[in-house]
């Protein structure tokens, strides 16, 4: 964006313009769930972060959950007095969850003292999946599968802790090596 245009979006911001198409609107860094695969048990996390025209960006985030859309509302509280005409970073979060197997929208839209000033748009989309969670064979949930998670299952084995019952027949044996190493080859999704 050029001089020009930014120059052009910060006097419309200054006026009050609340056009759909405000180069700020959706959230320029976009809008993201975490975890990336959450299952029905899994607290989740919807951040949005970006570059707001003025000195008051959004500081305020609220969840409400209708069905299988998720509106994520921002707000600047308490309403701004006086903003400067300079472009800020913001990044803001809130937590949610848990909710029931199925796909879900994501929704969001800006509010200065309860009244809507950008509107509700379409952001992001996730699964709930009973299926998803952590991934066995990444023992010591570094995120990379290696050598460590290795030496994550061999202590787990040694301490007899239950983890280690990688083909859960009841017994920590040489079978649960085998299965681990099938686990670890089958990698992680």
């Amino acid at each position: 964006m050029n001089r020009a245009s930014i120059a052009a979006c910060i006097v419309a911001a200054a006026l009050g313009s609340t056009a759909s198409a405000q180069w700020y609107w959706p959230p320029t860094e976009g809008v993201g769930v975490a975890p990336e695969c959450p299952t029905p048990s899994s607290e989740l996390v919807v951040r949005a972060a970006g570059d707001w025209p003025d000195s008051c960006p959004p500081n305020t985030a609220r969840v409400s959950v209708n069905g299988f859309e998720v509106d994520f509302d921002l707000s600047t509280e308490p309403p701004p007095g006086f903003c400067l005409s300079v472009i800020t970073a913001y990044s803001i979060e809130a937590s949610f969850g848990p909710l029931p197997e199925g796909e879900y929208t994501v929704y969001t839209t800006y509010f200065i003292d309860g009244v809507e000033r950008l509107p509700r748009q379409r952001v992001a989309s996730f699964v709930v999946d009973p299926a998803c969670g952590p991934c066995y064979a990444d023992c010591d949930e570094s995120g990379d599968l290696d050598f460590f998670d290795f030496l994550c299952f061999q202590n787990a084995f040694a301490a007899g802790e239950p983890y280690a019952d990688c083909d859960q027949s009841g017994d920590l044996d040489f079978f649960d090596f085998l299965c681990f190493q099938n686990e670890f080859a089958a990698g992680c999704p």
